[in-house]
């Protein structure tokens, strides 16, 4: 069955018969996808494992892979690479990987993450030292992307480990404002780091987020965390609300 879903490349709009298929309890072992332009589309993987597996490598001509209609829930990833790929209309579930699971330069419209996630980092980067000519051709489909999408990613019902991300406008996110926000260049003090870095558990975000050159960023609490670690993200969020770096501001 695999075989056949890992053949279909730029393919016709496919059948509604092919957009129901079900898989569950296997292993994908080293599939790798390095030519890009593949698509998968009408997927739900239930209790799978993939090894070692490749999706979208970075291409000089800006290719990306497509994922649309796909669904993970309690799936594990072993040492899996995520390149530029778009997902579209995906959800993962209560899904985990034995690492820091990072997307680079991967494009997201409607895909939600829901349930106990794994340590999660989406880079606007390609790589970790991509080619400046290729990098530029991945960030101008990345803006025209974005501008014509509704919403990218929904994490209000995610627990993660840790979250991070950045080349996604915040205004793009739907967020559990309790324990989620976005914190704005613009709300940052420029005395922020003696004030906070050292003493607010947001410190190492905020100095990453305005390494990055985007004007805002998501801050997710990381719900998976013990408690005690976890209480101290929870009110520290809550006091760069009470000083206007993070929006929504604390209610009165």
């Amino acid at each position: 069955m695999f075989d056949k879903l890992w053949s279909w490349r730029k393919q016709p709009p496919i059948t509604r018969a092919e957009r129901e298929q079900f898989i569950e309890g296997q292993t994908f072992t080293r599939l790798k996808d390095r030519d890009a332009g593949l698509r998968f589309v009408g997927l739900r993987f239930h209790d799978c494992l993939f090894d070692n597996c490749l999706l979208s490598d970075e291409r000089p001509d800006g290719s990306r892979s497509q994922v649309q209609n796909v669904h993970l829930d309690q799936c594990k990833f072993v040492g899996c690479q995520i390149g530029p790929a778009i997902f579209c209309d995906a959800t993962v579930a209560n899904s985990t990987a034995n690492d820091l699971t990072i997307f680079w330069g991967s494009l997201f419209r409607r895909v939600t993450f829901t349930g106990r996630v794994s340590a999660f980092k989406i880079n606007r980067s390609v790589t970790s030292l991509p080619d400046a000519r290729m990098q530029a051709i991945y960030d101008e489909s990345r803006q025209t992307f974005y501008e014509n999408t509704d919403w990218a990613i929904d994490i209000s019902k995610a627990q993660f480990t840790s979250f991070d991300c950045e080349g996604i406008p915040a205004r793009l996110f739907r967020l559990d404002l309790e324990t989620q926000g976005i914190v704005r260049r613009e709300n940052v003090p420029s005395d922020w780091r003696p004030k906070f870095y050292e003493t607010n558990a947001w410190g190492p975000w905020v100095s990453h987020f305005l390494r990055t050159g985007d004007e805002d960023a998501v801050l997710a609490t990381p719900l998976t965390k013990p408690k005690k670690i976890r209480d101290r993200f929870l009110e520290d969020l809550r006091k760069l609300r009470s000083l206007g770096i993070v929006d929504p501001p604390a209610l009165s």
